[in-house]
């Protein structure tokens, strides 16, 4: 083969996969922010509602607060049994989600629940 053919034929197939290589990677970038911006959008719409969670929690609480106040004000008790039940309440009201979030966000838990503890146990009964 002439060597100024075999020259012609390798600028050709390097031009070739240059243009296919460049539209591979367009293709993947486009890919990319269409990927990514679905994340964002979901991020978004989780965002507003853990938002709407929030506002409606926060108004349910202020207005537990104030049926409990008005409740221990109507009642016909003495000034101190009223205090000693409101003490009472505001730290039941304190200590019962302190308690329910010390659990919930324990990491023993979520190994468990995630599965993560069976992988583990999978992975070093595998490899023993």
């Amino acid at each position: 083969m002439a060597p100024w053919l075999k020259r012609f034929l390798q600028a050709g197939l390097l031009f070739f996969f240059q243009q296919w290589r460049r539209d591979l990677i367009n293709r993947s970038k486009a890919k990319g922010i269409a990927v990514y911006l679905k994340a964002l959008q979901g991020a978004r719409r989780s965002l507003i509602f853990v938002a709407a969670v929030i506002v409606t929690l926060q108004l349910l609480l202020v207005g537990l607060f104030m049926a409990l106040g008005a409740a221990v004000y109507l009642l016909p008790w003495s000034l101190e049994a009223k205090a000693y039940l409101v003490l009472g309440v505001g730290a039941a009201l304190f200590l019962l989600p302190l308690g329910f979030l010390f659990y919930a966000l324990s990491e023993r838990v979520w190994y468990k629940a995630s599965g993560a503890e069976e992988m583990v146990e999978k992975f070093l009964a595998e490899n023993r």
